[in-house]
Formats: structure tokens, sequence, C-alpha cells
């Protein structure tokens, strides 16, 4: 159910935002010695792309040999990893080096008019209970290209910034990764673990930002950075006024908590985002398919009768 809207008219509005057709997700390029794997490599306008660095110590810097002050990542080595948005607007060709490494270290990213498949990280259930005994957030790939999630960040109220491991954590479109709050286990592919943390049972959110170590970039008021964002049982929880300026969220919305127990479950495609798409259900699915016995839902019925 949606909160806080006074008219029906403005409600029909933020929905209708939040429905907005889009081919941007996420790209990856590997900096290894001398060479950007996929140093030609197609994106769509929008899209965020991450470099990680494979081995040795180079620069991504945006320019044709000669810095154009669109990106700089300065000098990383080993396991680290830098990011960039792509404009909504970008056509043609975006050219990058390293700075040391001329003539023969570059790479350019040509954006296409016509879709190109990229992985699509999406927030896509999380499960928060008064005990606390089995919180998580997982992530789905809703995009048609299989993507990474290792080194990406997930943000949640009562806890500091919590990055997913150095490893790589492959996710074929479809995948699923299950960040498991206040649990220890081995990391793998498909669940991430980080004891003595938990999800708050009334009121909170959670925020998916990209991977970048860059210290002055992980900040989450990047908006450019961020990934994904929910919220649920009030407005102004940690990253929403970043989900406002990304164009995720709309100030002050927010979806119902389910019963204590229950997970909140995104129940839109890949184009849609904002509370109208999440749902409460009393049945955890952890790494599966979700909004399989959904039991409650904002309709444009029960917005208008809330609202006239």
């Amino acid at each position: 159910m949606l909160h806080t809207c006074r008219r029906a008219a403005a409600c029909v509005a933020v929905i209708a935002l939040t429905a907005l057709p889009s081919f941007a997700g996420q790209r990856r390029v590997d900096v290894a010695n001398f060479s950007f794997a996929d140093s030609t490599l197609d994106a769509n306008p929008g899209d965020q792309i991450v470099w990680v660095w494979i081995s040795g110590s180079h620069t991504v810097t945006s320019g044709a040999g000669t810095p154009d002050g669109e990106f700089n990542s300065g000098f990383q080595g080993l396991g680290k990893a830098f990011a960039w948005k792509a404009p909504a607007t970008a056509t043609g060709t975006q050219r990058y080096y390293c700075i040391p490494h001329l003539p023969g270290m570059t790479g350019r990213i040509i954006f296409s008019a016509s879709p190109v498949s990229v992985s699509d990280f999406r927030i896509s259930e999380v499960r928060f209970s008064t005990d606390h005994d089995s919180d998580y957030v997982e992530i789905a790939n809703l995009g048609s290209a299989a993507g990474d999630l290792g080194r990406y960040r997930i943000s949640v109220t009562s806890a500091t910034q919590l990055t997913l491991t150095p490893n790589n954590i492959p996710v074929p479109a479809g995948g699923r990764v299950v960040i498991w709050l206040g649990r220890s286990g081995a990391g793998s592919s498909t669940e991430q673990f980080f004891p003595g943390t938990s999800l708050p049972r009334d009121a909170g959110s959670a925020a998916l930002y990209l991977a970048n170590t860059v210290s002055a970039d992980t900040t989450l008021a990047r908006d450019d950075l961020m990934v994904d964002f929910v919220q649920w049982g009030g407005g102004a929880q940690l990253n929403e006024a970043t989900a406002v300026t990304a164009a995720f969220w709309t100030t002050g919305l927010f979806a119902d908590p389910p019963a204590d127990g229950h997970t909140l479950e995104f129940c839109g495609t890949a184009s849609e985002r904002g509370p109208s798409f999440w749902r409460g259900s009393p049945m955890a699915t952890p790494g599966l398919a979700n909004c399989v016995t959904p039991t409650r839902a904002s309709s444009w019925g029960r917005i208008k009768a809330i609202y006239r």
C-alpha cells in the first residue's frame, strides 16, 4: 500500500513515473596487465560501467590520449574497482585509456541505438523479523546478460555499509544472490553472509550500490552509483534522498511492512520501480522466483479508494 499521497491524481502520477521502459543496466570490464578486457564495449545510454583490476597498476581515464574530464579512476591495483554511469543521452563513442601505458592500453565504449544485452541487478526480496533469525536481502539479475556482483555494496538501516566479497560473484540472467544478515557461512556465488547485522522490523530500507573502492566515490550520496532501493514502514529512511535523485523512488513513499517473519517481495519488471511493485508474502523464497503467494498488493482500485 502506498502512503503519504494526498490526492489520487498525485499517486497516479507517481506510479506512472515508476514504470518507464529502459534498457540501462550494468556492464563490467576487467583491467589486466596492459590491456582492458572488452576494450571495445557496446553499451546502452545510461548504463553503469564497472572496471575491476585483475592485475597491475593502471588508471581508467576518459579521453583519447588526453583527459576529457568525464571520468578518472586514478591509479588502482589488484582487487580494486571503479564505476561510472554513462549519461542517458550518450551517443557515439566514449574513449578511455591508462595514463602511463599509452599507446597500447586503450578502450572505448560504443553507445548503441538498439538495445544491448546487459545485467540489471535489483533488490528482489527482503525479510526481517522481531527475532532476526533469518534476515536477508535478495539480489536478482533481471537483465538479459550475465553480470558479476563482486565488490558491490549494500547499505541497510542500522548497519554500516557492507561490501560483498572481493572475489567474483557471477550471476546469470535470472539468477539470484541471497545476502544473509546476522548469519555466518562460507560465501558462494549464490549466498553471502554478514554476521552481526540485521534489518529493522517496523521501518527501514535497503540500497544497492555499484562496486567502487575509490574512497571519494564510496559516499552513499552518489546517486549515479546507486543501483536499486526499497524502503518500508515510513519515509525518510536511510538512502531515500539518493534514491529520489536517481529517480528510483519518490520522497515520502514506502511499502507496507508485512507480518512478522513474512517477506517483502518485488513483483515488477526491470522497467518498473517504486513501492507499488512491492508485496508482502508469508512464504520466504530466498534464491527462488518471488511473488508466488502474495498477500498484499497495491492496485489502482485500492489507491483510488484510499485517496479519492
